[in-house]
């Protein structure tokens, strides 16, 4: 289970890395907040830094199936003000437990609310159920003592049972055997009905409120290096680190105080005798929390409908009903949950092989996302009678590289062939004549938590194929009359197209079943229905929407559900949805699937092409795609092209289009124009003149750019300019703000003798209408003084240079030189052309010259400078980027988002999950960020990236992604 270890020993690996908080410090920190707790001596804080860590050991993943898990329960009105189960007409709480030095917290956490929720249940207060933490921590796949999750301890709890405490006394250790358990532990086990999230990402304090109204839950939140100086009060991070993932138990809340009244695993003399109270939302604490069902019925709920078959125009919406049904005598209680399941296989132009193929991916994304299994089935085929019989088809694929996968897996997603002898009832995988398989055991078909749990050898294709091949199979030892082909994707919940925009997905054309010289079956992916469908997975379906007035129902009551579904925003094509109704009823599990057809012709405006930050005076051609989302050929209309630069257009052009078949898309190139202005511009393009098109909400797009002065900072690989031998980009040397500048020798020392080098801007500038022109550039050198020079050359025809500048000896530092290019200016020119040249006699060898951030300067006729200014826009969400390049070698860079201003810390792991590196570990404001990390000395393979960020209020984003190094 590779990746799921990796999130473990995350915890272990940050938790190693903080640096101790003094007491005095934790002070003064309260003090200057105005926080409302105290901090103390006590026998956490003095614990260790690694027995600190240990102690914090929950791994705050949620369940991968977590959405449809959510529990709705009713609201009791009014909720109490304050509440806490420890006096609620009794003590329905077991007494304070203590961990000691293994991060069982999980383990503790989940056993106090099923210690506590039976003791309510069975109307017990005071009974003190002891149950056995060790039979958890050494029988149960739960976790360790370095880390574990409560999810899984419930898991545990519900299928197997936890007898008492004297049948296993706790060791804090989990290699003792689940053997030395008693042998009668089965007699004094005790198994909960099952268990649901009463909040999801979003820790919303009243469904907190609901659930421990019923019985306390668990919680999990990040602890910091403040937390262990807690002595009384409630308790809000002040300072220090992130330590590691904690689980407890909330007992109840105090709405004067906004907090919650928490049970620890700590033991009784730490914190308000082994309780603390917290501030709600602090610490990230609520999210995903697990809460035990009162209890599991067998009341049979039921749907008056269980299928929907709709067909919409673009553009209309409908709503439907359906009705759950109570047909038992308990209470059930229930949650709906709507998403949309992906369908993909579908035919497509998109570099299909020939006309139409199929294609295994999604058009809106690009290629595929995270978490599909995709089939795509044949009709039966009659293969008794046959002698030889032969599958061939044509086929592509561009998948995520297997580079990584460790045993018993040897690939991440993949595509294969699988068949069936039973009309489709049982399919086994089909091993290919050519190409033959890449991978033999893909993770995303065979892994029980991150793909699709098939188990190992599941064999197939994975990486890219480079191009389209001729598949071949042999299908002779299949010689029966229920003969189903399948074609398969599936993809793990790691790494899809999001993350690297060139993966595309499996594509297939021209699929014949032979036999001899009879052709008994074939398709070219031209008809939609042509071959069975089917998709597993979740996205979300903004098409879709389900709410129900309650979320429990009493026995002989029914509820109506609306069901409403809008094809507004839909392409034209078929839709699959699902609702799943989540209850605590054991008898069934409850779905209703949505079929919908969308139907329209629809042209829109799919994407806009303009580089985000374009030099002007240069010249460009503005370009957009038009797609014909509709079933219909559109005919007969026109695209407008406009930029706009301070609230005045300035360049529209409109292009005339014949037309543009159904599904069709079209590259629209409009006439070629030069930003003469720095700043933000926005160029939109409108489809204009077009009788019935369904709709136009998606008829026009915008995107903003910024017009910038900046010729190039070298930071990236630049196509800005064309180079000779000798010039190169470099970051041996530091450039002049950032990493990389320009340099002769490209970062070798010294310069070769007898250079005469070139680096020449490769387009042209605009200088018509210009009264004046300068340009401006950082130059370091260390050059044989006045012998080896570098010149500033302009030129009005490519043809015959003129030096405006010339550089030689030894500048200490980066130096600013503004050269004047005014005198090139000329009434019968409209063009002018810049390089740098370097020569160097036979002689003597230095350094060499680095150039870096280049800048023009520029006065029309109003006499006003043009000097760009504008910013970037903020992000809108936290992300962290893939990095680039990837692979690389020997360095990359990382790049994220910030949406607020927080604690940042990027590390690196190897492949065993071993801290490497810390790349930044500090407060950092909301932004765009990146970071070059230098892989010198480090070993080719796979390493992952971690962006850890935590605000002031406890909010929290973690992410983890991989990358290649490739020496």
């Amino acid at each position: 289970m590779k990746r799921k270890f990796f999130i473990i020993i995350f915890f272990a690996a940050t938790a190693l890395a903080f640096t101790e908080e003094s007491l005095d410090a934790v002070r003064h920190a309260i003090q200057t907040q105005n926080a409302k707790w105290h901090a103390g001596e006590n026998w956490v804080s003095r614990l260790t830094e690694q027995e600190f860590a240990e102690m914090c050991g929950t791994l705050r993943s949620p369940a991968k199936d977590a959405a449809s898990r959510l529990i709705t329960l009713d609201a009791a009105e009014p909720l109490p003000h304050r509440f806490d189960w420890r006096d609620n007409n009794g003590n329905w709480l077991t007494e304070v437990k203590n961990q000691g030095n293994c991060g069982s917290c999980w383990d503790f956490s989940a056993t106090a609310q099923v210690e506590a929720w039976w003791q309510i249940y069975q109307a017990r207060p005071d009974s003190n159920i002891d149950l056995s933490e060790q039979f958890v921590l050494s029988c149960a796949d739960a976790g360790s003592c370095q880390g574990g999750g409560v999810e899984a301890a419930l898991t545990f709890y519900q299928q197997n049972g936890v007898p008492l405490e004297s049948c296993m006394p706790y060791q804090a250790w989990d290699g003792l055997s689940c053997d030395e358990a008693c042998d009668d532990w089965e007699q004094k086990s005790v198994t909960i009905p099952g268990w649901g999230y009463v909040t999801l990402e979003e820790p919303i304090i009243d469904n907190i409120k609901l659930a421990v109204l019923r019985h306390p839950i668990s919680v999990s939140y990040t602890v910091y290096e403040d937390f262990r100086y807690y002595d009384g009060g409630v308790y809000e991070h002040v300072s220090g680190e992130p330590v590691g993932g904690h689980a407890v138990l909330v007992v109840g809340w105090d709405d004067a105080d906004q907090a919650w009244i928490v049970k620890n695993s700590w033991g009784p003399n730490w914190g308000e005798e082994g309780y603390f109270r917290i501030k709600w939302g602090d610490s990230g604490m609520g999210a995903y929390s697990p809460f035990i069902y009162d209890r599991m019925t067998e009341t049979s709920l039921s749907l008056s409908m269980d299928e929907f078959n709709l067909s919409l125009v673009a553009g209309d919406s409908t709503t439907e009903t359906f009705t759950i049904n109570n047909n038992g005598k308990d209470e059930v209680q229930f949650s709906l949950i709507d998403y949309e399941v992906p369908v993909l296989f579908h035919p497509s132009e998109f570099q299909s092989f020939d006309g139409s193929s199929w294609w295994c991916g999604d058009p809106r994304v690009g290629g595929y996302l995270n978490h599909w299994l995709q089939y795509m089935d044949t009709p039966v085929i009659d293969l008794s009678l046959t002698e030889s019989p032969r599958l061939t088809f044509q086929t592509k694929w561009v998948i995520e590289d297997p580079a990584g996968a460790t045993p018993p897996w040897d690939g991440w997603d993949g595509a294969n062939v699988w068949i069936s002898t039973d009309s489709g009832a049982t399919f086994t995988v089909l091993e290919p004549i050519q190409p033959a398989y890449t991978c033999s055991s893909l993770w995303a078909f065979g892994d029980r938590d991150q793909g699709w749990d098939m188990g190992t050898d599941i064999a197939g294709w994975a990486g890219h194929s480079g191009g389209w091949l001729a598949a071949e199979f042999d299908l002779s030892a299949f010689r029966e009359k229920n003969i189903v082909i399948r074609f398969a994707f599936a993809s793990d919940m790691g790494f899809c197209t999001e993350d690297d925009s060139s993966v595309l997905g499996f594509f297939i054309d021209d699929i014949k079943i032979t036999d001899a010289e009879s052709e008994l079956f074939y398709n070219t992916g031209e008809d939609l229905h042509s071959m069975k469908r089917q998709g597993f997975g979740a996205i979300a379906a903004d098409w879709l929407a389900v709410k129900a007035a309650t979320a429990s129902l009493d026995p002989g009551d029914s509820l109506i559900v609306p069901l409403s579904v809008s094809a507004k925003a839909l392409a034209a094509g078929d839709y699959e949805g699902l609702v799943k109704i989540a209850s605590n009823d054991s008898t069934v599990d409850l779905e209703a699937r949505v079929h919908l057809k969308v139907q329209a012709p629809d042209m829109a405006v799919k994407n806009i092409d303009v580089p985000a930050r374009l030099l002007f005076l240069s010249a460009f051609t503005p370009r957009a795609a038009l797609q014909n989302l509709g079933s219909q050929t559109a005919n007969d209309f026109d695209v407008l092209c406009t930029i706009q630069q301070q609230d005045e257009i300035i360049f529209a052009d409109t292009v005339h289009i014949e037309s543009v078949a159904s599904q069709a898309m079209q590259d629209i190139l409009f006439a070629s124009t030069t930003m003469a202005d720095t700043g933000q511009a926005v160029m939109t393009v409108q489809v204009q003149n077009l009788s019935g098109d369904a709709l136009t909400f998606n008829n026009q797009q915008h995107k903003e750019f910024i017009v910038t002065n900046l010729i190039d900072d070298f930071e990236t690989a630049s196509v800005n300019w064309v180079m000779t031998d000798g010039w190169g980009i470099t970051n041996k040397y530091s450039g002049y703000e950032n990493d990389f500048a320009a340099h002769v020798n490209n970062g070798q020392v010294p310069y070769a003798k007898n250079m005469e080098t070139t680096m020449t801007l490769a387009a042209p500038l605009n200088i018509n209408k210009l009264d004046s022109l300068a340009v401006s550039c950082w130059v370091w050198m260390y050059t044989e003084a006045d012998i080896d020079e570098c010149f500033l050359e302009a030129s009005v025809d490519s043809l015959t240079w003129i030096a405006a500048d010339a550089m030689s000896g030894l500048f200490p530092d980066f130096q600013l030189r503004h050269i004047d290019l005014t005198p090139f200016l000329t009434t019968d020119r409209d063009s002018l052309w810049l390089r740098f040249r370097f020569v160097s006699d036979a002689e003597n060898e230095y350094v060499g010259v680095f150039i870096d951030d280049l800048r023009l300067f520029a006065v029309h006729g109003s006499g006003v400078p043009t000097i760009a200014s504008a910013k970037s826009k903020a992000p809108q969400q936290w992300r962290l980027l893939q990095n680039y390049p990837n692979p690389f070698n020997p360095s990359t860079t990382i790049r994220y988002n910030i949406l607020k201003p927080a604690q940042v810390k990027v590390s690196i792991y190897n492949l065993s999950g071993q801290l490497i590196e810390t790349l930044v570990n500090a407060q950092q404001p909301a932004g765009e960020h990146r970071l070059l990390w230098r892989a010198e000395g480090r070993a080719s393979g796979l390493y992952f990236y971690k962006l850890e960020a935590t605000t002031k209020h406890g909010a929290s984003f973690q992410a983890l992604k991989k990358m290649l190094l490739v020496r």
